[in-house]
């Protein structure tokens, strides 16, 4: 999967970084024909996520040029998937809503804080697909073990992925190379691997604490569970050392079979006494 920017509004609008300046200086008609351009240009490719905008929310004028270019890929390919990058702390249909037809995938944009509460917000707002396309970078405010705690608050918080970043890499500056090869690089496969082995898309995120009751802690230290529509799994993911009180309730069957699960190796060990009876509130 490609994150293509066709028009990069850059950070602030100032054109420092992008070219919304461009953008507004050309005007919706031409616009909509650079997005019908785009879209000949890259039609064979069923990879690409286009990503209009970029790190900017634009003022009301603004927003007939970010349409236009969307729309002008959807001339040439319908079928196309977009969505938004705003300004950090804006979700994209939160900032234009649920209507644009041409915004078909949803996201959002958070700091080390916000992650689980803005998941929360855009799986409550509509049924469109989100994923957290930006958080705090590694080695720009962000641990390894903080990279990770974002994307399973994403996940866990009904997102299908995440994006993870890393200050080296994104300005291509000294260094970038080894940067891939960063401690939260290595160790961030194993989400994935984790979760599909089971199925991920089932997944309804815990948002009112009746399956992981306490223990849940807040912002970039919070805790988050999830639990299958059927009820015959759950997940829960602890940024640190804590107690959590599970009700087993919530999971179907008579026994439930309890793992801790490594994020840093994805290596799981059965939790001493399981399987537990699934009646009653259970501390771990």
């Amino acid at each position: 999967l490609v994150l293509l920017a066709p028009s990069y509004t850059g950070y602030q609008g100032t054109g420092s970084e992008g070219w919304y300046p461009e953008m507004a200086a050309n005007g919706a008609t031409k616009l909509r024909s650079y997005g019908q351009y785009v879209g000949n240009r890259y039609q064979g490719f069923s990879n690409i996520l286009w990503i209009e905008g970029g790190d900017f929310n634009p003022p009301t004028a603004g927003k007939d040029l970010i349409r236009a270019v969307a729309n002008g890929i959807r001339d040439v390919q319908p079928q196309s998937l977009h969505t938004f990058h705003g300004g950090r702390g804006t979700a994209a249909m939160q900032y234009w809503g649920t209507t644009e037809p041409w915004l078909s995938v949803n996201d959002i944009y958070t700091d080390e804080y916000s992650v689980a509460s803005a998941a929360y917000g855009e799986y409550a707002r509509s049924t469109a697909p989100f994923f957290l396309v930006e958080a705090r970078y590694e080695n720009e405010g962000a641990s390894e073990a903080l990279v990770r705690t974002q994307a399973y608050q994403a996940i866990l918080g009904g997102g299908f992925g995440h994006v993870m970043g890393n200050r080296p890499i994104w300005g291509f500056m000294s260094g970038w190379q080894s940067a891939l090869n960063s401690p939260a690089s290595r160790t961030i496969s194993y989400i994935r691997t984790f979760l599909e082995q089971r199925n991920w898309w089932t997944l309804e995120p815990d948002t009112t604490a009746t399956l992981m009751t306490s223990g849940i802690g807040t912002g970039a230290n919070r805790a988050v569970a999830a639990r299958a529509s059927d009820g015959s799994f759950a997940i829960a993911y602890l940024p640190s050392t804590r107690a959590v009180t599970i009700d087993l309730t919530k999971i179907s069957g008579s026994q439930v079979n309890a793992q801790w699960c490594d994020p840093t190796n994805g290596v799981c060990t059965a939790v001493s006494g399981s399987p537990f009876p699934a009646a009653g509130l259970k501390t771990l």
